[in-house]
């Protein structure tokens, strides 16, 4: 009976190994941030990215939450404006290294709110 208990779930982890992997995110969040990694190389100053990042028609701010202890600008949160994120979240977050450079690029988005100073355009 032990024997056929484990069988049963390596066969099912198996099973579930060979599945594809699906991304949760729109597609047009996965292409904005595509857009930004191709933009934005890694390394690049977080001051920089912002710009670039609101040069492709993002708004962005730096993320302070105040029960988080977030270093000051390793981590700017972008959508496509302040009404979106106000109801989705954020659509793509740029994370920076420890000197303050572009460590990565995600496009998973952060269900958190606009700041209070957020004013769409």
């Amino acid at each position: 009976m032990l024997r056929a208990s484990v069988a049963v779930l390596v066969l099912l982890s198996a099973c579930t190994l060979d599945e594809p992997v699906e991304n949760p995110s729109p597609p047009e969040v996965l292409a904005a941030a595509q857009t930004l990694r191709a933009k934005i190389p890694i390394g690049t100053p977080m001051d920089d990215a912002k710009a670039e990042a609101e040069a492709q028609g993002m708004l962005c701010y730096w993320a302070a939450q105040p029960n988080t202890e977030i270093a000051p600008k390793s981590l700017l949160l972008c959508s496509p404006s302040c009404d979106y994120s106000r109801r989705h979240g954020w659509w793509v977050t740029l994370a920076a290294s420890e000197d303050t450079r572009v460590a990565t690029i995600e496009e998973a988005p952060m269900r958190g709110f606009a700041p209070l100073s957020c004013v769409s355009p």
